[in-house]
């Protein structure tokens, strides 16, 4: 349905017209803002960027200024410029539209409502998309679906990133059905892309709605917005129309879509250009780490502590967070946000950055310290697994290891959670997380709690800071539930063995991480480095292993928790009984009680061949 426009400019006006009437046309300066009245044309701002010094409103640009605003200087070369389509439209609407594409041609400047080319961006080799509102609406034509399928095929020959700026306000209906299918050509060309594992990063200015939305900003890896763009799928005449019996309108904006969890981030554009300098450097990565001197490590020795001691020291509201240790031991951390169907949860953090110069895909519970109100004490609801899932995905998507730092009571219980598929979204979490291909690292920082820690614990690796706590419920439940009513819930955490020590005498956590004197609040400075060298050397460790090995040893990890027998005898059987149930609170006449009914219960069991003793799974 193209060729190349040489053959059909001829249909339009003369070679010698096009050329001397289709060239760049800047936008006008305003005297003053629309928003706010105050004066622009003097702003050095509004000059450079046509962003009003005073409220910040981000005036439209068009293709050609939003590219050479982002590119490095001299380095964008357009590619695939002069293509037509074969003039689908029907003779009834033909010279009306031709009208309107001559007519927008010779105000733009453009052959179409599209830039396409290759540049480079903060050093990054990049292909990269532009569609200009200013032709007709940015809408999506033939002509514009095509040059998009060619970027995307262009991109993946060369193995390049693609970025694309997206503003456009609707379909062009000049064109029909094949107006329509043009989003089913960009997606199947999205697909084939990232195929190849190559970031695809999308950058919504104001307007982006329709088909665009639909198709290429929704298809992004990455989705930045500028502040205050209108953004959405549905215009707010359209939404008006569907929604007769609602008073109140929906506000499609980039700010509500951010907390929808349809982009991750708002991006002020005098920041767009280091900003996708920084995500192309982090999606695009080209290091790993390695040892120079290899040496075996041995466990710190631990100082006893009682377990009530620890729990109150990983509690304390002081004590670092997720985002304490990120601040200090990853270097340019790009937070990604939402979980592309339901919204954003603040009690999961999560994003790119670089640890020892390697890319790393960051994912902690937030439980915010002295601010826990914010991020609901780090209790993560669906939307927050789901938001990790996807963070998971991009991380095996660009081959980097995933960190996941553990901080919480326990997952969001509540109504409106179960709605909207808690125990679903946990069990997603911990499948996804076991079948990454990627090294996994998990470290429990503060609280382990219940489901709502181990979704996030599935890792090659997990480490347990020394005054951390993992747990399969609160002490103070479990006083209330397991014990009689003189259990104190000192008795009942010293049950539950869930201090650093217990589990890594049960084999669940790999290596204790050490504290500063007095715990990790006492000095968060002295806690990161700790951490960030164990995690370094654990990193390290696991960074060369195979697919195939890093399935097996991460099944047979988790695979032989717990140890199991089938061949006790029955007088075994009750001794084992008897001292699972000696709690200090309960007389030996309880005790004997109780273990003799769970004797009772458990003697029924088939009988096994004697020599049939299993501790676990051999890793060999």
């Amino acid at each position: 349905m193209v060729r190349k426009l040489s053959s059909l400019l001829r249909m339009l006006l003369s070679s010698n017209e096009a050329e001397s009437q289709i060239k760049q046309v800047d936008i006008d300066l305003r005297e003053a803002c629309l928003v706010c009245g105050i004066v622009l044309i003097d702003s050095p701002l509004y000059k450079q960027f046509r962003v009003c010094p005073g409220c910040k409103f981000h005036y439209g640009l068009s293709a050609r200024d939003r590219i050479q605003g982002i590119v490095d200087p001299g380095s964008f070369k357009e590619i695939n410029r002069s293509i037509a389509s074969i003039d689908p439209t029907s003779a009834s609407s033909k010279s009306v539209y031709r009208a309107r594409i001559y007519a927008d041609q010779k105000r733009t400047g453009l052959y179409e409502a599209i830039v396409t080319g290759v540049c480079s961006i903060g050093g990054s080799a990049t292909t990269l998309i532009a569609l200009d509102f200013g032709f007709m609406g940015g809408s999506i034509s033939s002509v514009v679906g095509e040059k998009v399928a060619l970027a995307f095929e262009h991109a993946a020959r060369r193995k390049l990133p693609l970025v694309a700026i997206v503003t456009s306000g609707g379909s062009r209906v000049h064109e029909g059905l094949l107006s329509l299918l043009q989003m089913g050509k960009i997606t199947v060309s999205a697909d084939r892309f990232s195929e190849k594992g190559l970031p695809l990063i999308s950058v919504l200015a104001n307007p982006t709605t329709g088909q665009a939305f639909a198709s290429l900003a929704n298809l992004a890896d990455i989705t930045l917005a500028e502040p205050g763009a209108i953004v959405g799928f549905s215009t707010s005449r359209a939404i008006k129309d569907s929604d007769t019996k609602s008073n109140r309108l929906p506000i499609n904006n980039a700010e509500s879509q951010l907390s929808y969890g349809m982009i991750d981030a708002i991006v002020d554009r005098t920041e767009l250009n280091e900003t996708l300098a920084t995500l192309l450097d982090l999606t695009n990565p080209e290091f790993r780490l390695s040892y120079r001197k290899k040496t075996k490590r041995k466990q710190t020795p631990l100082p006893k502590q009682r377990a009530w001691q620890s729990v109150g020291l990983a509690r304390h509201t002081k004590r670092p967070t997720s985002i304490d240790y990120i601040n200090r031991i990853v270097l340019n951390f790009f937070e990604l946000k939402g979980d592309r169907s339901t919204g954003e949860d603040p009690a999961i953090l999560g994003g790119l950055g670089h640890l020892g110069g390697q890319t790393v895909m960051v994912i902690g519970q937030e439980r915010g310290g002295e601010r826990s109100g914010e991020t609901h004490d780090g209790m993560t609801s669906p939307a927050g697994f789901r938001k990790a899932v996807r963070l998971m995905r991009l991380a095996e998507k660009f081959e980097i290891p995933v960190i996941t730092l553990i901080d919480t009571p326990g997952p969001n219980q509540g109504a409106e959670s179960e709605q909207q598929g808690l125990g679903n979204s946990i069990a997603s979490t911990m499948s996804i997380m076991a079948s990454l291909n990627v090294p996994t690292i998990a470290a429990i920082i503060g609280q382990g709690g219940s489901e709502g820690a181990l979704a996030l614990a599935i890792a090659d690796r997990v480490l347990m800071m020394q005054n951390a706590i993992y747990t399969v419920m609160a002490p103070e439940e479990a006083a209330n539930l397991m014990f009689d009513k003189s259990t104190t819930n000192e008795e009942a955490a010293e049950s539950l063995r869930l201090t650093a020590a217990d589990c890594l005498e049960l084999n669940i956590v790999d290596e204790v991480v050490g504290e500063p004197l007095g715990a990790a609040h006492e000095s968060p400075d002295a806690a990161a480095r700790q951490l960030r060298r164990i995690i370094l050397a654990h990193l390290t460790d696991i960074g060369d292993w195979s697919g195939f090995r890093r399935s097996r040893r991460r099944y047979r990890k988790f695979r032989q928790i717990g140890e199991f027998t089938k061949n006790l005898s029955p007088q075994t059987e009750l001794n084992q009984s008897f001292s699972r149930f000696t709690e200090p609170s309960k007389s030996a006449a309880s005790r004997i009680n109780d273990a003799e009914l769970h004797f009772q219960e458990t003697k029924s069991l088939e009988k096994i061949d004697p020599n049939d003793h299993v501790h676990g799974v051999s890793d060999d």
